[in-house]
């Protein structure tokens, strides 16, 4: 029913929220010895793994493992990183390899 799509929703958008906080412009370095993420958000997954009609796909799986792992480790010793930077370096790498590959694509068809 909508009402329980709707539940699906805001505990989606709740849980991104509270995900991408640490790659907030004004959190930076970002504490993650002070952070509370985890607990926040186990209520919403608890929302989603009983609302859901369908399992995520394997790599969505993998990705929300890998990155809670993350937290969990820089949680446990204390890090204060700058996330943010991070993230804005690994986007700049990524549109500057699609840009490279599109553009050996092209000479490859004009050749």
């Amino acid at each position: 029913s909508s009402r329980e799509w709707c539940k699906m929703l805001d505990a989606h958008t709740r849980a991104a929220v509270l995900v991408g906080r640490p790659f907030a412009d004004g959190e930076q370095p970002y504490d993650f010895g002070k952070q509370t993420i985890s607990k926040r958000v186990t209520g919403d997954v608890q929302t989603m793994l009983r609302e859901r009609l369908t399992p995520p796909r394997k790599e969505i799986y993998s990705l929300h493992r890998r990155l809670n792992g993350c937290f969990q480790l820089a949680s446990r010793v204390g890090a204060r990183i700058r996330a943010r930077e991070i993230l804005l370096e690994i986007e700049r790498d990524h549109e500057a390899a699609e840009q490279a590959a599109e553009l050996a694509a092209e000479e490859q068809a004009t050749a």
